[in-house]
Order: C-alpha cells, then structure tokens, then sequence
C-alpha cells in the first residue's frame, strides 16, 4: 500500500530494551481503562483485563487506587497476598451433592460430592459487582496460591465455577523483587495474562492530594501541618523517598544499642510515612512549645527516619514558635476575664514576657475604672468596677491551687502581686459600702468568692503577697455599717 509511512525496521536480536516507571497518576489512569470493562456495539458488556501495579513500597499504590475507585463509583475488595493460601482462593471443600442426570434413562438423581465454601472477599464481590478486586502484595503469595488464582485471572471464574462478574475489575499491586519479602517469582501463566506497569511517586502530584488529605476529614491542625511538610518537600525533593535504605546501616554508628539499630534501619522516607507523620504530629498536643518540638522530633525519628528528622529540627522549631509560643502570647486579659481557666493552658510557668503583659494590662484597666468613678461616680462606673474586681478574684482563684497554695502559677504571682496591692490604695476612693451593693447582683459574688479567695490565700504571708484578700475585705466587706447603709439605700 502506497499510503503507508515506512519506518526503520527494528531489529529485536540487537535492541537494548529500555523503560521507566509512569507517575501513579498517570499509571492508575491507565489501569482503570485497562481494567474496567467495555461496552460492545450491541450494548453488552465484556470484562477488562487484569493489570498488576510494580512499584516500590509506599509510594501509596493502594491509597490512591482507593481514591480512583471512590470517583468512579467503585468499592475496594482488597486481597493480601501474603496472608493467602490457597484454600482462601478455592474455598474450603465441604460435603455437598451434586444432580446428574441418566444419559439413557434421563433421569435426574442427586449424588454426594465436595463442593467450596466461599471466601468472605467472594460474596463481597458477588454482592457489590461494581467494585475492583485488588490483589496487594501478589509477589508475596506463594506459587499454590498463584496456581489457585490462575483461574480467576485466565478464566475469570471463581473455583466452584461462579462467574466472576463482569463489572468486576482485577487490579494486582507489587514491589519489585528487591523490595520484597520473600518473593515468589510470577508464573508464567499470570504473567501472559496481565497488563504489568511499573511506577513511581510523583512529589508534585502526591502534594496536591496530601495537603487536604485527599478530601478526607482532618484533625484540628492538621492542615497547617500538612501544609508546613509539604511546603518543605516542594522545596527539599531529595527527602521525598529514600534512595539508598540498605545502605545507611553502614552509617549507624557501632556503639548504637541494637534495639536502636534497628528502629533506625526501620524507620525510612516514603510517601506512605510522611503522610503517617503528618497526622501524628498534627495529634501532638499544642499547649507547650518545648514539649511539642521533644515529640516531634521522637516521632520524625520514628516514623521518616533520622535523616528526616535533622532535617526538619528548624522547621518544627518554628511551628512551634510561630502556632504554640505566639499563641499564649496572644491571650489578652479579656480573654482571661471571660475564660480565667486560660491563664494555665495558655501561659507557661516561666512565661514571665505574657505574665507581665497581662499584669500591665490589668493595672491599667483598675486604674481606669477607678478614675472613672472619681469623676463620675455613678451606678454605671460603678458597675464597671465591679466588675473588674470580680474578674480579678477570679482570676486569681484559677491560677492558684485551693489544695495546695505552693502551686499558684508562678509567672502570674510575681506579675500580679504588685498589682494587686497597689489596687487597694487606687480603689481607695470607691466608697466599700456603694461597691459591696454594686457587687452583690454581679455573677453570684458575695460570700463565694470570698471563701474561694480565703481557700487559696492560706496564711498571712499568703495573704499580704496575693493582695487579693485584703481588697476584698477593705472595698467589699469593710464594715458591718455597710450592711446598714444597704438597708437605707444609701450609694
């Protein structure tokens, strides 16, 4: 034919072969064409062909054909293949009967005979139909077991002789055979039988599913860490996968215990670990910075590997900084009045930096409401008064042990207590009689705050250095004749 383009011929006696694995994304696309069915001209439907995945450990073969499937409408029956014998295939032989009918007579008659039980994954698949059979670790199973399944992938038949659905896809998942534990090399009967493409993790296409968890729902920070790691891959591609696992045993120092040896050996850099460390991190609690960064760096360590872990000491120093550090710096007094219980989830002990800033704070606002009701002394600045004083005994009582007084925080002692004391001397010229009256109404005060204050002041000492009990006894409680002047209405 004339039209026909001429091409070099290939000469096969002589060729080097030559390949290179796809991007996952690109490779499951394929597989899913492949493997699913197709639809003929008349309308009928006829099975796609097995295709087997060849790729190395974690790069998150099964994860993403989950995803794949899940589009498409698709259920997972996953198969391990190192866990399979090869009764899991056949089924287990049972006593049955079977009916056969006379050739001469026609009679039909029932005679015994051992038929299967079917596997749990088998009635899953008869059931759903629309869902792809993965066979994960096919390289692990054993030569039986790839005989018992040869059925299944040349005849597409159960071996009770149930049809496997047409619906039904067939996608088997492998490491290469120096990924393996214990391989078993593929027969040659699987291997004419299925479609093999090898592939590798892409890092920009696996970042754009793992900074949302691929849609999934998250922990409460989670995405901030998933973007922080991932951020860092973007820029460090080299910390993505592990190149050389077995040789960094050659850069385990001798004098390492042999238990630590082997957790170093064990933990490596694969997509399926970063993404096990994102969410374990994003689990580490989030109240101090020090002790975030301590576990961390245990579960880098534990989980990417040391290498890894070094790696990203900077970074995990920063975060902490950045959401842990500054956060407790951003608790406002406001914050504590509304929500005293704040002050010790939220400032360190040894925080004396935000201490004073809410001490300074808490000066300011009693010396402007006391100057307030010394220009204007009416019920209305009165109240605000109040107000702050109810506040601050509060306040006080959640940061201060009523068991054991030794343990008031000690950041918030050394800040508050001059504060406190001076607060006697500017409340002095609120009348304590018109201040009780304005305190009685405001959040059940009275008498309870009283006994709670007195519960954590202990001795005198305790007394003179909290300040607190002295300002509620001189401004709310002075004077019996307050009680007096309260029954003649007197402000």
């Amino acid at each position: 034919m004339s039209n026909i383009v001429e091409v070099a011929k290939y000469d096969e006696s002589s060729a080097k072969m030559v390949s290179e694995p796809r991007p996952l994304g690109r490779a499951l696309r394929q597989a899913v064409r492949v493997a699913m069915p197709k639809r003929l001209s008349d309308g009928s439907l006829v099975p796609g062909t097995p295709v087997g995945l060849i790729g190395r450990p974690g790069i998150g073969k099964t994860a993403a054909l989950h995803g794949v499937a899940e589009g498409l409408g698709y259920g997972v029956v996953t198969v391990v293949g190192a866990t399979l014998t090869p009764e899991m295939v056949s089924g287990l032989p049972s006593a049955g009967s079977t009916e056969v009918v006379d050739s001469v007579t026609g009679e039909k008659c029932v005679v015994p005979s051992v038929v299967y039980l079917k596997e749990p994954y088998q009635v899953r698949i008869m059931q759903e139909r629309r869902c792809i059979l993965f066979l994960d670790e096919y390289s692990n199973s054993g030569e039986d077991v790839q005989a018992a399944m040869l059925m299944l992938l040349n005849e597409r038949r159960f071996p009770d002789g149930t049809p496997l659905p047409v619906e039904t896809a067939v996608i088997l998942a492998m490491n290469s055979a120096g990924d393996s534990v214990n391989p078993s090399p593929i027969e040659l009967p699987v291997q004419g039988r299925v479609s093999w493409i090898p592939v590798q993790a892409e890092l920009d296409e696996w970042i754009e599913g793992a900074k949302d968890n691929w849609g999934k729902p998250m922990l409460e920070h989670e995405p901030r860490i998933r973007e922080m790691i991932t951020g860092f891959l973007h820029s460090n591609v080299g910390s993505f996968m592990e190149t050389d696992i077995e040789g960094r045993e050659r850069r385990i120092r001798r004098d390492v215990p042999e238990n630590c040896r082997e957790a170093l050996m064990y933990a490596w850099r694969s997509p399926r670990s970063w993404n096990n460390f994102m969410f374990e991190l994003a689990a580490v609690p989030h109240d101090d910075a020090a002790e975030f960064i301590e576990e961390a760096e245990d579960l880098a360590l534990s989980l990417v590997g040391y290498d890894a872990m070094m790696h990203l000491k900077p970074l995990l120093a920063e975060y902490a900084a950045e959401v842990i550090t500054k956060k407790a710096a951003r608790v406002k007094l406001d914050d504590l009045f509304g929500d005293p219980a704040l002050a010790k989830k939220h400032i360190k002990p040894n925080d004396a930096d935000t201490a004073a800033l809410i001490a300074t704070d808490l000066e300011r606002r009693i010396a402007s409401v006391a100057a307030a009701y010394g220009e204007d002394p009416s019920k209305k600045n009165l109240k605000k008064v109040a107000d702050v004083v109810v506040a601050t005994g509060d306040l006080v009582a959640a940061v201060a042990d009523r068991e054991n007084t030794e343990t008031f925080h000690p950041a918030l002692r050394t800040a508050l207590y001059p504060v406190l004391v001076g607060a006697i001397g500017c409340l002095s010229g609120v009348q304590s009689d018109a201040l009780y009256g304005a305190l009685v109404p405001v959040s059940g005060f009275s008498a309870g705050l009283a006994e709670r204050i007195a519960a954590v002041a202990g001795g005198e000492s305790q007394v003179a250095l909290l300040g607190v009990l002295p300002l509620v006894e001189g401004l709310v409680y002075a004077d019996q004749h307050a009680e007096d002047d309260r029954a003649t209405g007197s402000v």
